[in-house]
């Protein structure tokens, strides 16, 4: 059972894996925090990763959608067009990553931007913004907790998965190899009587007949002759 459930987690990581690999080699697009934790009163980039080619444009969203009325700035060689969600502390820069200096609360949302190179990509990360008196490590740590106990959950699903999947098979294999007394193939036995085709007889039927069968062939034997003695007398 426990080689069954091991199996089982392998190929979960395996695709897993997988997974990661394909969207890296499809995109590698994203977006980085400089610095991870930010809080109130600091600076902070977000940093655009994994483009490729020369940056003929791009634009940033406050919101997870590319839409209009989401719009901060539109950059087009170095034109910028200022959008409805523009405010003075946000900055673009030339590799189009967005600057935002002195962070406040509301400047916490999800940030969304749109960058037209080689091919068009876009991206959405989610800034949080911790006051100056929070340890972003706890916060960090509430995260990792959650992980864990969406990890620890998704493997009592699968090892009750396991466990029914197991129960099946034995029940079926109970089932296949349970002794059948009834047999109806030709010549087999089928409730303690020897079945041939078109005839039944019972066990000691057959044993019966066989001895009949021995008995006269036994009295067909002729018995041998007595041998015949004769005295001779000498006169």
């Amino acid at each position: 059972m426990m080689a069954f459930i091991t199996n089982i987690l392998r190929c979960c990581l395996f695709q897993a894996v997988l997974i990661s690999l394909w969207m890296d080699v499809i995109s590698g697009f994203g977006i980085q925090l400089v610095p991870q934790y930010p809080q109130v009163g600091q600076n902070v980039t977000l940093i655009v990763t994994g483009i490729k080619g020369t940056i003929k444009s791009f634009t940033w969203y406050k919101g997870e959608t590319a839409d209009n009325d989401n719009q901060i700035f539109f950059n087009i060689n170095n034109s910028i067009a200022l959008g409805a969600q523009n405010f003075s502390r946000a900055n673009g820069l030339p590799n189009a990553s967005l600057h935002i200096s002195d962070l406040k609360k509301a400047d916490q949302a999800n940030y969304t931007v749109t960058v037209q190179a080689m091919i068009k990509s876009e991206a959405t990360i989610l800034l949080l913004v911790y006051d100056s008196t929070q340890n972003p490590n706890e916060a960090n740590t509430s995260g990792q907790t959650i992980g864990i106990v969406v990890a620890v959950v998704l493997l009592v699903i699968v090892l009750v998965i396991a466990l029914i999947y197991l129960l099946v098979i034995r029940r079926r294999n109970t089932k296949t190899t349970a002794p059948n007394s009834n047999t109806s193939a030709s010549g087999v036995v089928e409730n303690d009587r020897t079945t041939i085709p078109g005839i039944q007889m019972a066990e000691h039927e057959i044993q019966y007949s066989s001895l009949e069968f021995a008995g006269r062939g036994q009295r067909m034997k002729p018995d041998p002759e007595p041998t015949m003695y004769a005295e001779v007398r000498r006169t």
